[in-house]
């Protein structure tokens, strides 16, 4: 079957092009391919088309997608839209299928999206909790195959899907959308019972860090008649010896309240000298030393003012163009279960900030929920960065370190590459491949590597395509040793690399 085909034009010649990207249903092996293409102009004139075009030394099974990386050039530079159909496919046993004269071939019917259905992206996320973690569209049949929310194409007698394992039925009985709100309604009480006991223990640490603090202070007043020598180190002793008298008398009781006592009040003044030391080290730019001291305030007390912003800040400084760095979490496990740290890559350092893109694909998503003409300013993609991810991905002090940056007609925290950084960035396909988590990978359909969006649109004549990097980690399609941006639907789920612009402070 066809899956989709577009037009592209070479425009540093003019040539034209038919992609054609076929599904295969067959239960064979398919070997080759025979096709021809019929073209015609802006006033759907017919023009020279290719009578025959063979695909060959193909290796396709059941269920594989293929023909997209094939270009057909068409004879006239003047086509502006084109029709394609099978004559002949050759099977692994030499067995040939012809089709019958004058068959119609048409790309499948556009497949509704879940959004559009269920009328919320929550519902949607609710609805891939349930089925599968790639699901964005709705289930449907047409004759004799059905297709999958994942987007998969199965014959009528395959019970489950080929790609994800569902059920035709059980992805219906699941599309209900009351069910669904009860679904998300529930989840996410149970979320908020957990942040809110998160928010309470965090909330405790303070009120000891307060009261560790109140105990210093009214230690202060009491003894603010004496010298400093004798606060901090006379006193002490004093008191020490007091309570090994105690402990020697047998008032345990006693002596363990003033030994606590005396523990946490130098454990916060520790603390501070810490703290005021490490700022001293991040002024002076001796980034390895205000890490070292910040560590051990994190480690001691979770929190402690700003450390957690200031430890990243050390770290970035230290770093160079290219180093790896953990910053935030996200869901990586194929289930979606688990956060696990995010791995970004340094791609430029300049005064006071620094650009990381995920060193991972990190989700599959469509640059547009819809497909239709968009550009990044008003796509779903952006909003869902900015919104969604953010909120999800970074703590407060993390977010508070990204930068709201200006791109071509927008701000943003969080954004895609454009077309040009990432030819500024990467210089090779290796360099620009993208490896996906299991959980983006579950999302996208793809195995290991996957296409990638940008935010930049395409030269394409059609508006409702964006740039990407192939799975391959080319950016262009190559033809003649003449080159053109590649591009996908907007509506297609594709790996998703967030860019951020983060504050280092100096």
């Amino acid at each position: 079957m066809i899956s989709a085909q577009a037009l592209l034009k070479d425009n540093t010649n003019d040539n034209v092009f038919a992609q054609i990207k076929f599904k295969s249903l067959s239960d064979k092996p398919i070997c080759a391919l025979k096709v021809s293409v019929n073209a015609w102009d802006v006033t759907g004139k017919s023009m020279q088309g290719v009578d025959e075009f063979q695909y060959l030394d193909l290796t396709v099974s059941t269920g594989d997608d293929f023909g997209s990386k094939t270009l057909i050039p068409l004879p006239d530079k003047n086509s502006r839209g084109f029709k394609a159909a099978v004559l002949e496919a050759v099977f692994a046993d030499k067995t040939v299928w012809t089709a019958a004269t004058g068959a119609v071939w048409e790309p499948l019917p556009e497949q509704e999206h879940l959004v559009s259905r269920l009328k919320s992206i929550e519902l949607v996320d609710e609805y891939a909790l349930k089925t599968c973690a790639q699901a964005q569209f709705v289930p449907v049949r047409f004759g004799d195959i059905w297709r999958c929310t994942c987007g998969s194409v199965n014959k009528s007698r395959r019970e489950r899907c080929g790609a994800c394992g569902q059920r035709y039925n059980d992805l219906i009985r699941a599309l209900d959308a009351g069910e669904l709100e009860a679904s998300y309604k529930e989840r996410r009480e149970r979320e908020a019972e957990l942040a809110e006991r998160k928010q309470a223990e965090a909330a405790a640490r303070k009120k000891r860090t307060k009261k560790l603090v109140s105990i210093v202070i009214a230690a202060a007043i009491l003894c603010a008649a004496a010298a400093l020598i004798r606060i901090k180190i006379i006193m002490p002793i004093m008191e020490y010896n007091r309570a090994v008298a105690s402990s020697n008398r047998g008032e345990y009781t006693g002596a363990k309240s003033v030994r606590d006592t005396l523990d946490n009040w130098a454990k916060a003044i520790k603390i501070e000298n810490k703290y005021n030391n490490a700022v001293d080290a991040m002024g002076n730019r001796r980034y390895s030393e205000a890490m070292a001291l910040l560590t051990e305030i994190l480690t001691e007390e979770g929190e402690y003012k700003d450390a957690v912003q200031m430890r990243y800040k050390a770290e970035l400084n230290r770093c160079k163009v290219g180093d790896a760095f953990q910053f935030g979490e996200y869901e990586q496990d194929r289930d979606g279960l688990v956060k696990s740290p995010i791995e970004w890559v340094i791609l430029e350092k300049e005064k006071g900030r620094v650009l990381m893109v995920s060193k991972y694909a990190l989700d599959g998503r469509p640059y547009n929920t819809t497909d239709t003409n968009i550009t990044w300013e008003d796509c779903s993609l952006r909003e869902w960065l900015n919104g969604t991810f953010l909120e999800h991905a970074f703590s407060q002090d993390e977010q508070d370190m990204i930068k709201l940056t200006s791109n071509e007609s927008s701000q943003d925290k969080v954004s895609l590459l454009s077309r040009t950084e990432v030819q500024s960035y990467f210089k090779t396909d290796e360099e620009r491949k993208a490896e996906q988590t299991e959980y983006a990978a579950e999302k996208t359909g793809f195995n290991g590597y996957g296409p990638w969006w940008l935010r930049s649109q395409t030269d394409a004549y059609f508006s409702n395509a964006a740039d990407t990097v192939d799975d391959n980690g080319s950016l262009y399609l190559t033809w003649s040793r003449k080159i053109r941006i590649l591009a996908f639907r907007v509506d297609q789920n594709l790996s998703v690399r967030p860019a951020i612009w983060v504050d280092i402070g100096q």
